[in-house]
């Protein structure tokens, strides 16, 4: 199913230097623990396969548990079912608060995106209140997220967008 939502991902290519570090440190415990042996192979390659396939592995189970409710949040907005969606960003966005770190750290495991997950959230949850039309809700969460990340682009630019629709209906 083809989504309707603009989905709006600005990826960090910073992300790609831990991520590679971490690539290669399941490398290095893939060659101590021998794992190039069950393919039969003796080099480097066969290490970095498993190092790979640790490194998705990690992704997909911390993705899975730690990022559940964001991930369903977004797939609600995805089948335009924003008010239902609104919950799932509030959850995930008192989870990455009370583990701040994994946020602050997501580059190494869990995320490619510029944007850490409660920043995400916030946009969410506005953008999600401005499709059911409780406009005084999202400009509440815009502004939000404004007092949290003031450099955030989306926020500026919904509110702009709001006050120029405001402006023009008086």
């Amino acid at each position: 199913m083809s989504s309707k939502v603009p989905v709006i991902k600005q990826f960090a290519w910073e992300s790609l230097v831990p991520q590679g570090f971490v690539l290669i440190l399941l490398t290095i415990i893939a060659s101590f623990l021998g794992l190039d042996e069950f393919l039969q192979s003796n080099g480097f390659f066969a290490n970095l396969m498993w190092g790979a396939v640790g490194q998705i592995i990690i992704w997909y189970s911390i993705r899975s548990l730690v990022a559940k409710n964001h991930k369903q949040g977004s797939t609600l907005v995805k089948e335009e079912k924003y008010a239902e969606a609104i919950p799932f960003f509030k959850d995930s966005y008192e989870v990455f608060s009370k583990y701040s770190w994994i946020d602050k750290y997501r580059y190494f495991l869990i995320s490619n995106s510029k944007m850490e997950f409660r920043e995400m959230d916030l946009n969410n949850i506005a953008f999600c209140y401005g499709q059911i039309g409780d406009k005084e809700n999202s400009i509440k969460y815009y502004k939000r997220t404004l007092d949290e990340y003031p450099n955030n682009s989306l926020a500026k630019s919904a509110l702009k967008f709001i006050e120029t629709i405001e402006n023009e209906k008086h």
